[in-house]
């Protein structure tokens, strides 16, 4: 219904261009992830954070990526960051859980 409105009434919708490639880096990210390709899932990640530094989801997965490599000192570099950035959002809570284990 909402998308015959919008076709019907000639509505545009415009996407931000900045997020909308910050959200295919971490689509993007996530499929290398998935497929155990840690290094290339980290290149990704890093070049959405180059278009968005604030970005705590692409934050937390380079931290969670370094975690699988078994570089412990980088992911928690990552953590430590996104703490600062957000500190009571639900990835913190997150970091905060996988710290304690």
């Amino acid at each position: 219904m909402i998308l015959n409105d919008i076709l019907s009434k000639k509505i545009s919708i415009k996407m931000d261009p900045i997020t909308n490639k910050e959200d295919t880096k971490y689509y993007l990210g996530k499929l290398y992830f998935q497929k155990a390709d840690y290094q290339k899932a980290i290149r990704i990640y890093e070049q959405g954070l180059l278009i968005n530094p604030q970005s705590i989801i692409l934050i937390y997965e380079i931290g969670l990526t370094y975690s699988k490599l078994k570089k412990h000192k980088k992911a928690l570099k990552y953590w430590r960051r996104l703490l600062r950035i957000a500190p009571h959002s639900f990835l913190a809570n997150e970091v905060s859980q996988r710290l304690k284990s």
